[in-house]
């Protein structure tokens, strides 16, 4: 049996068995890598996902999901492709593997170990509207976004500061 992508899809031997279940399963795992998390905060599962919600199982994950920390979940679907309840199919995320979460709007990748947030063209993501992004330090990569509530001179800070529209 050859195996691809960290063991997660099985490619089709003739005489194969249960061709559908399989044919099915690596859909569904090719799926994962294009489609959006929907979340990678939850700690229970959801109580009715769709077929094709997929989720990121946080730290100390209880029920269902326990024991499943930073592995991508999606729903168990029975012959008919209905989900079945309170099922699921794991996959290992693999290093450097990048997945938009869809609740946040960013990318994240998976370390090895963590979910890291990505930052665009080394500016940290996050930031809300009026906020401003200046240097936290001497430190060249401590960057922050923070309120502009110290009075701070723009215009002689100019040069170290973007603007969160």
């Amino acid at each position: 049996m050859t195996t691809l992508l960290n063991d997660s899809i099985t490619l089709l031997e003739s005489s194969q068995a249960f061709k559908e279940q399989l044919i099915n399963q690596s859909i569904r795992v090719l799926l994962l890598l294009t489609k959006p998390i929907l979340d990678k905060d939850l700690t229970v599962p959801p109580t009715s996902p769709n077929p094709d919600d997929f989720y990121i199982v946080a730290p100390s994950a209880t029920g269902a999901w326990s024991g499943q920390d930073n592995k991508i979940v999606y729903p168990t679907l029975d012959g008919n492709n209905s989900v079945v309840t309170d099922s699921w199919e794991y996959f290992d995320p693999f290093t450097d593997l990048t997945l938009r979460v869809a609740d946040e709007g960013i990318p994240y990748t998976y370390n090895g170990t963590n979910w890291a947030a990505q930052t665009l063209g080394g500016v940290p993501v996050g930031g809300t509207t009026g906020q401003i992004l200046s240097k936290n330090s001497d430190t060249d990569s401590d960057y922050g976004w923070n309120d502009n509530t110290s009075g701070l001179n723009i215009k002689e800070q100019w040069k170290e500061l973007y603007f969160y529209a």
